[in-house]
């Protein structure tokens, strides 16, 4: 998306709350951080070279409005603490009744029903309103379980280990039920590929011989359900959504 607009046309502000580090970005050099191009591989140069192209901004701001630091940094003022979780935007809970929290409770404890593609092709209902096509996930995922309330009217259609996304009969049973589907919304795909990009660590990994045959493993699976994904995708006639969630393998 970003690529639809001109270089220039939106600037990036980062604001910081070290003067030292505003210093460090402005010169592009320090002694004390001079190994983090190679360990890091953060390049202090680079960084100050996109600042004087002044297509970012770098701003300093006061500690108290870091948001992060919740996550960061002990805290031993209870009036700090309270802004802090201000920031996050996180207030108390509502007051729950206990006729409430007992029927919230009894939903919980209710058995999940899984989609039926996992183990056959779905039966076509009068009530569905809303449909979702899980691509690689558990049989027994939040969203496979229709049973709650605000679930009402929505199916879910799966790709899981069983129903192989690999297979091209797989593929053509979920199409030939989400092609015709008419409903109060399109159709979402909900793509959950297991990720492969890689991290520092896989640099580390791919020295060793046991741990980079793993990551090569890894990559050859993910190329395989990609190239099944298009050809699924490519099978789908009607206007569908899609939302990708990459998910982190070790």
């Amino acid at each position: 998306m970003i690529s639809m607009f001109s270089p220039r046309s939106i600037k990036g502000v980062f604001v910081e709350d070290n003067q030292a580090t505003i210093r460090i970005l402005e010169n592009g050099k320090s002694p004390t951080f001079r190994h983090t191009d190679k360990t890091q591989r953060v390049n202090l140069s680079w960084l100050e070279e996109q600042f004087k192209r002044r297509w970012c901004k770098l701003v300093h701001g006061p500690s108290m409005l870091q948001a992060a630091d919740i996550l960061t940094k002990p805290f031993v003022s209870a009036e700090k603490w309270k802004l802090a979780v201000k920031l996050l935007a996180i207030t108390p809970t509502k007051t729950v009744t206990p006729q409430k929290a007992l029927a919230s409770a009894t939903e919980a404890v209710l058995p999940p029903s899984t989609a039926a593609p996992s183990t056959g092709g779905p039966a076509a209902k009068s009530d569905t309103k809303r449909l979702i096509v899980e691509v690689c996930c558990h049989p027994e995922s939040k969203l496979s379980q229709t049973n709650r309330k605000w679930s009402d009217g929505c199916e879910v259609l799966q790709f899981t280990k069983e129903f192989d996304l690999n297979e091209v009969e797989n593929q053509t049973r979920i199409a030939s039920y989400v092609n015709p589907f008419k409903g109060d919304v399109k159709p979402l795909i909900w793509i959950s590929l297991p990720c492969t990009g890689g991290t520092p660590w896989t640099y580390i990994n791919m020295q060793n011989p046991n741990a980079r045959e793993k990551v090569l493993k890894h990559v050859r699976e993910f190329d395989r359900l990609w190239i099944s994904l298009k050809s699924f995708l490519r099978m789908l006639t009607c206007k569908v959504y899609y939302l990708i969630q990459s998910l982190q393998t070790q």
